[in-house]
């Protein structure tokens, strides 16, 4: 099995990062398979295999971890949408219903969070 080295720098999505993991799962598995099969029959064979499998492994890390970051920085975009929404809807909020009313709804829900800050 001869796989090309994947570029990781050369991905972008993590449709990208998915697709080179995939690869590298299939290649590293490939590889310990036929190092199982034929073992050290050939020892110039057995040693190109391990260095294969080797450079392999740590494509497969840096994917990983690199997929790790794109993830962490999707979950913080989506906060900071969901967030902004929040602030819009309290911007409404505040014009639609009384000032009264308002600081009733602040109250209640600064309860809630002192509530929910004592359970954990």
């Amino acid at each position: 099995m001869k796989a090309e080295l994947i570029d990781v720098n050369s991905l972008v999505t993590v449709s990208d990062y998915l697709e080179a993991l995939a690869t590298a799962e299939e290649v590293t598995t490939g590889i310990k398979l036929q190092l199982q099969k034929f073992g050290k029959t050939d020892k110039d064979w057995h040693s190109r295999a391990n260095h294969s499998l080797s450079q392999w492994q740590g494509i497969r890390r840096v994917i990983t971890a690199r997929l790790a970051v794109l993830r962490q920085r999707e979950k913080e975009h989506n906060m900071q949408i969901h967030q902004q929404r929040n602030d819009y809807l309290i911007d409404e909020l505040r014009e639609v219903i009384p000032a009264s009313v308002f600081g009733e709804c602040v109250d209640r829900a600064d309860k809630k969070m002192g509530g929910a800050h004592d359970e954990s």
